[in-house]
């Protein structure tokens, strides 16, 4: 199956992550991302994939944002950054562990 991962501003211009029915917000004043929350989020099977549905936020072309407009769209593009790459991993050690598993069949 694969699992859409989308992110986007709430109300407050926090970073929210969703997965399906799961939400993770990154708060722009903390700044932090728990390792297990992601993992809950992503509800990790070996039957997954996983497809991030978003673009970074633009900064440098919007000279009328404000300095806290501005942070939170850094915020949401570390995080695009950090769940890109980790999805990419991800997607590539399940394909592996299932390669693997296979050739124990063989």
């Amino acid at each position: 199956m694969i699992k859409m991962i989308t992110l986007d501003f709430d109300e407050q211009m926090n970073t929210c992550i969703k997965c399906g029915e799961k939400n993770l917000v990154v708060s722009k004043t903390e700044k932090t991302i728990n390792a297990k929350s992601v993992f809950d989020l992503l509800e990790y099977d070996l039957e997954n994939k996983y497809d991030l549905c978003a673009t970074k936020a633009e900064i440098d072309n919007e000279p009328a944002l404000t300095k806290e407009e501005r942070e939170a769209r850094r915020l949401f593009n570390s995080c695009y950054d950090l769940l890109s790459n980790l999805i990419e991993k991800i997607n590539i050690k399940t394909t592996e562990l299932i390669s693997e598993k296979a050739q124990k069949f063989l």
